[in-house]
């Protein structure tokens, strides 16, 4: 006794729906366009403030605001700030370049404060320094 085995000629292929694949690349495409327009409209220029001295002299070039981020507030050329009056105070630099410096104890919120002020009061060139050591007799 032999057993027939007998395969359905209609069998099916499998095939992938590209739909839902092309739904989301369309939405990814969309969300990178939109961050990288954001991006352009709140950019600022950040430079990093050189280590030692520097090979150039420049003499024409005022000497950089130095804002103190603290915890207590902030101190802008040794003056204490509060939030309020820090944009105002900045807007007054006149062109000047300013260097903002992070204590130790500063919380992240405070920089960012500080960082946002400095946008809208026209800031043109701000340099995120490091913090000085404790025992530098701030």
């Amino acid at each position: 006794m032999t057993l027939r085995i007998t395969i359905p000629r209609e069998t099916r292929r499998a095939s992938i729906n590209l739909t839902p694949i092309m739904d989301v690349v369309f939405i990814l495409v969309v969300f990178f366009l939109l961050a990288a327009q954001f991006a352009d409209e709140m950019s600022q220029t950040l430079l990093l403030a050189p280590q030692g001295d520097s090979m150039g002299t420049e003499t024409a070039a005022p000497a950089p605001a130095r804002l103190l981020v603290e915890q207590a507030g902030y101190r802008l050329d040794g003056e204490v700030l509060t939030a309020e009056r820090l944009a105002e105070a900045l807007g007054a630099l006149g062109g000047r370049s300013l260097a903002v410096e992070a204590a130790n104890d500063a919380p992240y919120q405070a920089l960012v404060t500080a960082l946002d002020a400095a946008g809208k009061a026209g800031v043109g060139e701000v340099a995120i320094v490091p913090a000085r050591p404790q025992g530098d007799g701030r």
